[in-house]
Order: structure tokens, then C-alpha cells, then sequence
């Protein structure tokens, strides 16, 4: 979940101090350990294929969780950017198939 949310943030080139918070809280609540946070972190890429990562969210049964925080995490710029629009809809999908 973590790195989809990642992806997502950095959709429109630049990660806001707000938008690092949540991310870092994000992997709080979740209970990440240090070694988790440097592979959500190290595999984090715009051009990453995030099927593999919703499968596994959808797998656990946290698809609606996940969709929550990728909402949350679009609107904390202030303005909710095309790709990452696009990026939610496309996890929607994948959660539904």
C-alpha cells in the first residue's frame, strides 16, 4: 500500500512537506520497520507497474484502504493532478477485476 501511495504522490513531480508527513505517518500506522520503509522507499518510481502491489493489497483485503489513502494522498497539494486521477482509477480497476 505504501509504495502505490508513493508512486501516487510524486505523479506530479515534486513531494510537498505535508505530502512527506503523510507518507511517513502512513508507514507508522501500518507498522513498518526500517528494513520495510527502505523497500517501499527504493522501489518507489513514476514508471512503475503497480499491479503487482494492488494484487497484493487486494489479496489482504485492504483494496478499500488503499483507495482511501491514495484519495487522501491526491488532494494534499491543493489540487488533484491528471496522472494521479488516472492512477486511482487504474487501481479501482485492478481491485474490481
Amino acid at each position: 500500500m505504501c509504495r502505490l501511495v508513493g508512486v501516487l504522490l510524486l505523479t506530479d513531480g515534486h513531494l510537498t512537506d505535508r505530502e512527506h508527513s503523510f507518507f511517513y505517518a502512513l508507514m507508522d500506522r501500518l507498522g513498518l520497520d526500517d528494513d520495510d520503509r527502505a523497500s517501499v522507499t527504493h522501489g518507489i518510481r513514476i514508471d512503475a507497474d503497480v499491479s503487482s502491489d494492488v494484487a497484493i493489497v487486494k489479496a489482504a483485503g485492504d483494496g478499500e484502504a488503499l483507495l482511501e489513502a491514495m484519495v487522501d494522498a491526491s488532494v494534499l497539494d491543493g489540487e488533484v493532478s491528471a496522472a494521479s486521477t488516472d492512477l486511482i482509477e487504474r487501481a479501482k480497476a485492478l481491485l474490481a477485476s
